[in-house]
This record gives C-alpha cells, sequence and structure tokens, in this order.
C-alpha cells in the first residue's frame, strides 16, 4: 500500500508540474517505462526516484513521509457531469474511471443514476450540481437526442452564470474541427474553446496519458 501512495504521490506532483511522463522521463534521464512503474506503485529502485525527485524539486523522503502535508499531494478538483451519445459508453467509462481514480466525482450515467427517478429530471439537475460538463464529441455521439438536451441545458446555465465556461470538450473524431464545425452554430461555440484532442487516444497509451493529465489539469482547483 506505501508504494501504491508512493506512485500517486509522485503522479501527482508531475500533472501540477504540467509534465507528461515522457517529458519527465527525458528531463530525469530515466526511461519512461520505468517512470510509469513508479507511478503505478511498482518496486523501481531508488536511483530512478531520486532523478524524478530532483527534477520536481522535492526531496525522495517527502514521497514516503507519512506526515507529510495531505495539501501537497490531495489536490482538490471541480466535479464533473460526464456527457456523451451512446456509441461512446466505453469511452466515457474508461474517462470515468481515470478521474475517480484521481479523486474527481464524477456523475457517469450508468453509475450515479438513481433508479425511479424521471430521466428528464436526473439530467437537469446532475447538470446543475456539478461544476464542469466534460463533453464527449464523435460525429455519431453528438447527433443523439440526449446529448444535443444536455448542451443545451449547459449552455444555458452558463449564459445565466454570466459567460461561465463550464464545458470542456473533448474531441475523439474530426467532428470539432473547422471544416465539420462550420456547418453547425452550435458546434462552431464548442469550437471556440480549448479542446482536449483524444483523436488518438484510444489507440496509442501515450496520447490517452496525456490527455487525461490535461483533463485533471484543468479541473485542478487552485
Amino acid at each position: 500500500m506505501l508504494l501504491m501512495n508512493l506512485g500517486e504521490r509522485v503522479r501527482i506532483r508531475r500533472v501540477d508540474a504540467g509534465l507528461t511522463q515522457a517529458r519527465l522521463a527525458r528531463i530525469a534521464g530515466v526511461s519512461r517505462r520505468h517512470l510509469a512503474a513508479l507511478e503505478k506503485g511498482a518496486n523501481v529502485s531508488l536511483l530512478v526516484l531520486k532523478r524524478v525527485s530532483d527534477v520536481l524539486d522535492v526531496s525522495p523522503a517527502t514521497f514516503f513521509a507519512s506526515d507529510a502535508p495531505r495539501a501537497a499531494f490531495t489536490p482538490r478538483y471541480a466535479s464533473v457531469f460526464l456527457s456523451y451519445g451512446g456509441p461512446d459508453e466505453a469511452v466515457a467509462r474508461r474517462i470515468y474511471e481515470e478521474l475517480t481514480f484521481a479523486g474527481v466525482r464524477c456523475f457517469f450515467f450508468p453509475v450515479s443514476a438513481i433508479p425511479g427517478i424521471r430521466l428528464h429530471r436526473t439530467m437537469s439537475e446532475a447538470i446543475r450540481q456539478f461544476d464542469r460538463v466534460v463533453l464527449l464529441c464523435s460525429e455519431a455521439g453528438l447527433q443523439r437526442p440526449g446529448v444535443a438536451n444536455e448542451l443545451e441545458q449547459v449552455l444555458a446555465r452558463e449564459a445565466e452564470e454570466g459567460g461561465a465556461e463550464l464545458i470542456i470538450p473533448v474531441a475523439l473524431d474530426d467532428v470539432l474541427f473547422p471544416a465539420t464545425a462550420a456547418r453547425h452554430h452550435v458546434l462552431a461555440q464548442i469550437r471556440q474553446r480549448v479542446i482536449a484532442d483524444f483523436r488518438n487516444a484510444l489507440s496509442d497509451d501515450e496520447a490517452w496519458r496525456r490527455g487525461i493529465d490535461l483533463l485533471l489539469k484543468s479541473l485542478r482547483e487552485r
């Protein structure tokens, strides 16, 4: 359990520093495989930990200290409503598992919805109660009426809150990119935001890790 806590502390410090696994490994002079193993809680050499700690500007002992300030290793995140269409449920589940593992409170319909409550009420209340909306964007997913309704509600909430920026768009294909987005005014509104590009992440572990780290960074409460 100690090693898993150590790995999670290293990962949190790395994300806070704005470094990908690949970049931190390169700067520290260690293999990305060893760094990934360290973050997963595997037993790696103290030399790897020392080099990583030097780059992250923290003593290796701090990662082991049971009395280290909790705030230094327990980030606070905005809560998330996951909005997606049926074709993207598998990706939504994977993102849900990543975010909840990192400590983000998420609304993911198959897990969070309470049986017996009207569907419209369930979704409307969740959109109001959660801090941010992570919108999974694919050609097939955005055509689903439920997603369109959720998007309409969150845009209305943004307007009510004086132009708040609540939506984090996640691109799963090319639907948000200029030639496509320009054909639809709602997509054009989403396209005006910085997009989390997951188009290559489903088949590339490093791209996936980088995308999740950026999502966590965007959700971090300072």
